[in-house]
């Protein structure tokens, strides 16, 4: 009964069990930092835990030791940790860059896709990688490899227009 009545003094339909959550949640008690970077300290006892409680992987449970987070920064703050063991925490190399770069002409902005094909380096390593660095340098690359191109271009059309003209005034 209470939590059907929380459901219409929240002005629209949900289950009740979903009405619970969001009441328990810290981001409705507003005690959630929001966007707020995790602290080193943070990052420790979240690996910690993790580590402990093998196998457990019910996000709210961890809820109460970060009360100021919600399952879902916690949830995502660990798949950003611990990611694969296999992947890479160490800078991109030149090789790395290269194959990245032609996986995305291949592949579009899909990064799912793009990290399975790059061996030790996660979907958001890669998407990181090509937004903050590659995706500025590859454009300015294209941009000046094509401004001679079209002016050599241009000059070609040039000297061929003029000496067909010539040709045919005489």
């Amino acid at each position: 009964m209470f939590w059907s009545l929380t459901t219409t003094l929240r002005g629209y339909i949900r289950q009740p069990l979903s009405n619970y959550r969001f009441l328990r949640s810290s981001s409705y008690l507003g005690t959630a930092k929001k966007g707020a970077p995790w602290t080193p300290e943070e990052d420790q006892k979240l690996l910690e835990l993790l580590r402990s409680l093998k196998g457990v992987r019910k996000w709210t449970t961890l809820e109460d030791y970060f009360p100021e987070r919600t399952h879902l920064a916690i949830r995502s703050r660990a798949r950003t940790l611990v990611g694969s063991r296999s992947v890479s925490r160490a800078p991109f190399s030149q090789e790395e860059d290269e194959r990245l770069l032609e996986l995305v002409e291949t592949h579009g902005e899909d990064f799912l896709t793009v990290g399975s094909f790059m061996e030790k380096r996660s979907p958001y390593q890669c998407s990181r990688r090509w937004f903050l660095h590659l995706k500025k340098m590859n454009e300015k690359a294209k941009s000046i490899s094509i401004r001679p191109a079209r002016q050599w271009r241009q000059l070609y059309d040039n000297f061929i227009s003029s000496t067909t003209n010539k040709s045919n005034s005489n």
